[in-house]
């Protein structure tokens, strides 16, 4: 028997009762970094701890240096209803090390504004609603209104660093090269295409609005 696909209204409650805040993320990281994530399921391997190991620090770093452009900002502090930005992320992935700062520095500016992480493996059946090309490829950002009707989805990559990923894969780069060069693209971006999409997409929900 196959299981049925979750509802809008079960991935709401998920978010919920089961997702946290971003600071409450990055403190409950550092203790499972702390006990070599033993317990944890399922387990990360010798490598997936050191990306954590380095994310962790990459997430403390950005989430201090970030600050919100002008714009972003005014469109942010402007939503009217409350949203739920659900993120879907682990703790190895090097992608989020730099976006989930950003986001979790856009949510504060309104009280609106309910960002929910929730780990990947343990929710396979809310991954699965969300996949890109068919992958369960993370970051995944999704925005929900308090009826359950998606607002926008996002991820894994802002659209410059995505284009690049394609190129580097086509011309097989192998998968360590393609993080290093990642990793220094996020250092020099600052988070700056992130907050381009950003604005697009509310501009976006303005003009539909209006």
């Amino acid at each position: 028997m196959t299981n049925l696909p979750l509802s809008v209204k079960q991935v709401l409650q998920t978010a919920q009762r089961e997702g946290v805040d971003f600071l409450t993320y990055l403190e409950a990281m550092g203790r499972r970094l702390e006990t070599g994530y033993r317990g944890v399921s399922p387990a990360l391997d010798r490598n997936q701890q050191e990306f954590a190991r380095l994310n962790y620090q990459r997430m403390q770093r950005n989430f201090k240096t970030y600050r919100p452009g002008r714009k972003v900002q005014q469109l942010v502090e402007q939503i009217k209803e409350n949203q739920l930005w659900l993120v879907l992320t682990e703790d190895w992935c090097g992608d989020s090390a730099h976006s989930l700062p950003v986001l979790a520095r856009l949510a504060q500016l309104n009280p609106l504004v309910d960002l929910r992480i929730l780990h990947r493996d343990r929710h396979p059946d809310i991954m699965d609603l969300y996949l890109t090309d068919g992958k369960r490829s993370i970051p995944k950002w999704v925005v929900l209104d308090s009826g359950g009707r998606e607002l926008f989805r996002w991820g894994p990559r802002p659209e410059p660093a995505a284009e690049l990923f394609r190129q580097w894969r086509q011309e097989g780069l192998e998968k360590h090269a393609i993080s290093l060069a990642l990793q220094r693209w996020y250092n020099a971006d600052k988070g700056k295409s992130l907050e381009r999409e950003v604005v697009q997409w509310l501009e976006r929900q303005d003009q539909q609005a209006a």
